[in-house]
């Protein structure tokens, strides 16, 4: 931990991207996301967090038992002095480590890995590598609604088809995603043969269309097929679509918001890091008919800041899914839950009350429901945290901030034994309800 914080030290001091022109024709810049948190659950066992069985996040403050970093170095060289070509290279680590694991923090992990030409094709960006790709998530619960290229194993696409000198941009992208070590799709337990699924996205965007001068509206579309392989996994298709639509300067400028619903079916479901099929939760579990799984989602995110006296941030978020097939062992044929879908709602917010520039109090509260079929769970989940805060400066996404904070959860009877429990010592798995306590830091440059 120590060789972390030193590490990060002079970023923690200047809180901002480090910018460096070498050249009047090359530049390198170097940013980052850093966060940890020192805690305990109540009798003195290893922190953990609260979260539903089935939702596919949580409310973040004090409720992140773990570390985690991103370090990004971008390197831009222009053509010449006159020319307005340019080429960009970024390079992304990245790094994990949940309270409770055998494995120590390491940097290892490449997430980016891009090279990008800008102007490429007259006012049009041309790009190839590995790529996060225009992520939109919800800050206070972690979740990426809109993510379609992190986790590919490669990406190329172009940008700013439109031209730069509109609003409005219409962009073209396609990733291959891979997944790994999959085992052959076979009721025989002594089979473990393993082998590779390769999927394809083709993914377009019609984003920033201007309905007034502070609202406008984005429309994206997925295709997607996973080709056929030698273990025993059909070929399979996929497409989702959705919308989202942004305001600012709400509220004489102090609000903005921002509403999206999306649709994905077949192979197209999954949102980052690998797609789903259909063993995704267990080898031995088949979990997905994939011609048949669909989602729907809606959520919107509300942000209001009064300058330097509170601010808000609050979400909504309805999520339905169906997976087209009631989960069963693919060796014993037994099944495990009682339904196919899963049904996820949640909604909290956080405030901020300023008391000075680098002082203030911070409140979240969120509750979630979740019927989640699949494995016959149904119930509440509501999380209260509160956390004095010192923060770099005033607004709700200033960093760095150090939190010392307290968290105490209570959920329904049905979910005991599912929440609460992990990482290792089962800390809260015969109770409705727990408590953590402890100090967290999180920074971005």
């Amino acid at each position: 931990m120590r060789k972390l914080i030193l590490l990060f030290l002079p970023y923690i001091l200047c809180a901002q991207s480090a910018n460096y022109n070498i050249t009047p024709l090359d530049s390198v810049a170097f940013k980052g996301y850093f966060r940890t948190s020192l805690g305990q659950s109540d009798g003195g066992k290893t922190m953990v967090n609260f979260a539903t069985p089935g939702g596919l996040s949580h409310y973040r403050l004090g409720n992140e038992p773990n570390t985690y970093a991103e370090v990004q170095f971008s390197y831009n060289r222009k053509l010449d002095l006159e020319s307005k070509k340019s080429f960009d290279l970024v390079f992304m680590l990245a790094g994990y480590s949940g309270f409770g694991d055998q494995q120590p923090f390491k940097l290892e992990n490449v997430t980016q890995l891009y090279a990008k030409m800008n102007n490429a094709i007259g006012n049009s960006d041309v790009w190839i590598g590995r790529r996060y790709y225009e992520r939109r998530d919800h800050h206070i619960i972690d979740y990426f609604w809109y993510s379609p290229g992190q986790g590919a194993t490669v990406g190329a696409g172009i940008e700013n088809i439109r031209g730069k000198n509109h609003k409005d941009d219409i962009t073209i992208a396609a990733f291959n995603f891979e997944n790994k070590n999959v085992r052959t799709l076979s009721s025989d337990e002594n089979n473990n043969e393993k082998g590779v699924l390769q999927n394809y996205i083709l993914e377009t965007k019609w984003k920033d269309i201007y309905f007034s001068k502070n609202s406008s509206i984005t429309f994206w579309n997925r295709l997607s097929t996973r080709q056929k392989n030698n273990i025993n996994y059909d070929k399979i298709n996929g497409y989702g679509f959705g919308i989202w639509y942004d305001q600012t300067n709400m509220f004489k400028g102090q609000a903005y918001n921002t509403i999206q619903i999306s649709y994905r079916k077949g192979n197209s479901i999954g949102k980052n890091l690998a797609p789903i099929y259909e063993t995704s939760e267990s080898e031995l579990l088949y979990s997905y008919d994939m011609k048949k799984t669909y989602v729907l989602e809606a959520s919107n995110q509300f942000t209001f800041e009064k300058e330097k006296v509170f601010a808000i941030n609050a979400v909504a978020l309805y999520r339905y899914e169906d997976r087209g097939v009631v989960p069963y062992n693919i060796i014993t044929n037994e099944k495990i839950g009682d339904g196919k879908q899963i049904h996820w709602f949640s909604l909290g917010s956080r405030i901020i009350k300023y008391l000075t520039r680098h002082f203030n109090l911070a409140l979240e509260v969120g509750t979630d429901y979740i019927d989640n079929q699949t494995i016959s769970r149904k119930g509440w989940l509501n999380k209260f945290t509160f956390a004095p805060q010192l923060s770099w400066d005033y607004g709700f996404y200033s960093r760095p901030v150090l939190r010392p904070f307290i968290t105490y959860a209570k959920w329904s009877d049905n979910l005991i034994g599912d929440i609460g429990n992990a990482p290792n010592e089962k800390v809260f798995n015969n109770s409705n309800n727990g408590m953590t306590y402890g100090l967290s830091f999180e920074i971005w440059w």
